[in-house]
This record gives C-alpha cells, sequence and structure tokens, in this order.
C-alpha cells in the first residue's frame, strides 16, 4: 500500500513540540549469553531487574520459529514466540532496553527482536515487547530499522519516553521538479510507552520524510555508528493530513 501526499499549511515550527525531541536516556542494553538448551538449534539467557531472567530458544525443528519464556522466582512464566528468517537470526537481533517511566522513575524494559531483514536498502523488521514484569508483557508492535529510524524518544528535561514507531512506504507528491512525482517515504508515528504497551499518541502527528540523498547519508552513517536518525526534527519532515496507512 502507497502513501499519498496531501499539500497543506502546518502548523509552525514553534508549536510542534515533537521537533525538539532528543533519543530517549536508556540504560546499556543487557547482552544475551549462550547457552545450551534441549531442542534450541540455539539459546540465550538475559538476567533483567529485578530478579527476571528471559530464556530465547530457535526451534531445532523449526529454525524460523524463536520461543521467549520471561520467568522469576514469585510468578508464573510468560511465554511467546515469534516467526523470524530463521538462518539470519543470532544474538545482535535481540536487544534489550531500560527507561525511566513517567509516573514514579523506576526502570521500564523494552525488548526489541529483528524478524527480518530485506536486500538492497537492508531494511530491519523488529518487534517490540514491554516487559513490565513477569505477568505483564504486552502485545507486539512492529516497526523497522529500530535503533537508526525508529527509537524511544523524548522531550528536553521531560520524565519518561515516547516510541516513534516507523516505516518506508512508497508515495506520490503532486507536481513536477525535485522531490515530486512518486518516491520512497519513511513515516513515523509516536506511541506512549506504559505499563499497558504501547498506544498512539493522540496529541502527537504522524509525520513523512521523502527519502532523497541528504536523509541516504545520515541512515547509512548511522547504521555504522549505531545512532538514531532525528528525522522527524528536521524542517523536511511535514505532517500526513487525510487517508493514509498508519504505521
Amino acid at each position: 500500500m502507497g502513501l499519498w501526499i496531501h499539500t497543506v499549511m502546518a502548523a509552525p515550527a514553534a508549536f510542534q513540540s515533537w521537533r525538539q525531541d532528543g533519543a530517549c536516556d536508556v540504560k546499556p542494553q543487557t547482552l544475551p549469553a549462550p547457552v545450551v538448551r534441549p531442542g534450541c538449534a540455539l539459546a540465550w539467557r538475559i538476567a533483567l531487574e529485578p530478579g527476571q531472567q528471559l530464556d530465547i530458544c530457535q526451534v531445532e525443528e523449526d529454525v524460523s520459529r524463536v520461543t521467549f519464556e520471561l520467568s522469576s522466582p514469585d510468578e508464573a512464566p510468560s511465554l511467546w514466540e515469534l516467526a523470524v528468517m530463521g538462518a539470519t537470526f543470532e544474538a545482535s537481533a535481540v536487544r534489550i532496553e531500560r527507561a525511566r517511566r513517567t509516573e514514579d522513575g523506576q526502570w521500564r524494559t523494552l525488548l526489541a527482536v529483528r524478524t527480518a531483514q530485506t536486500q538492497g536498502m537492508g531494511v530491519s523488521r523488529w518487534s517490540l515487547r514491554s516487559l513490565e514484569t513477569t505477568s505483564q508483557v504486552s502485545e507486539s508492535i512492529e516497526t523497522e530499522d529500530w535503533g537508526v529510524m525508529s527509537f524511544a524518544t523524548q522531550l528536553p528535561a521531560a520524565k519518561g519516553c515516547h516510541v516513534l514507531i516507523s516505516r518506508w512506504l512508497p508515495g506520490h507528491e503532486p507536481g513536477e521538479g525535485a522531490g515530486r512525482g512518486d518516491g520512497l517515504y519513511v513515516v513515523g508515528r509516536w506511541y506512549q510507552w506504559g505499563g499497558d504497551g504501547f498506544l498512539p499518541q493522540a496529541n502527537r502527528p504522524v509525520v513523512y520524510r521523502r527519502y532523497r540523498r541528504e536523509l541516504e547519508r545520515l541512515r547509512d552513517d548511522a547504521l555504522d555508528a549505531g545512532h538514531p536518525v532525528h528525522w522527524a526534527n528536521s524542517p523536511r519532515t511535514k505532517t500526513v493530513i487525510g487517508p493514509y496507512p498508519l504505521p
């Protein structure tokens, strides 16, 4: 499905607070440690706080299936699984990010799992879950280029984080000349990151930016360096108005 861009007057930049977002202040990632588990082609374990552990198993009989078990001493474990591109799944496909929550300053845990990687641009597809407690694991939300075009964001001096969920979509802008006609766009929408998982941020728009040479260079540099591209902050980023496929 493509994206049709409508030409409209946008709100003045001074009223678009989302353009001031920076990356959310997160604790360093906890790296998965390899373990041996029956029935797993590959397996890893991650120690989480407080007293939790996450066991990950790439199923031996079907390497496109990866199972997850979040456990702690005092609660029944939570179990779920994902379909992945089995041949490319490895420890680096699992990321744990921890950030302060808005309400009480405690830490909230986000699990990001890379499920696929495309040829050409090398767009990675990710599944995100919020791990509140062993018994409170959110439903997943899908995104692309996690850590580069999609990432946790926050306003300066703000408590808590949003999550910018982005997709690459073909689109069209009417008119002639550079930046018009058919093209490729990154389209993003902010979600609240709360105890119930991820809910669309009602007071923020869906935004888009056309994929041109400048954005290509920024993305390539970010992929090499491992940092996010704050593409939504740019004046080249515009709000989507009218019918569109939501990220």
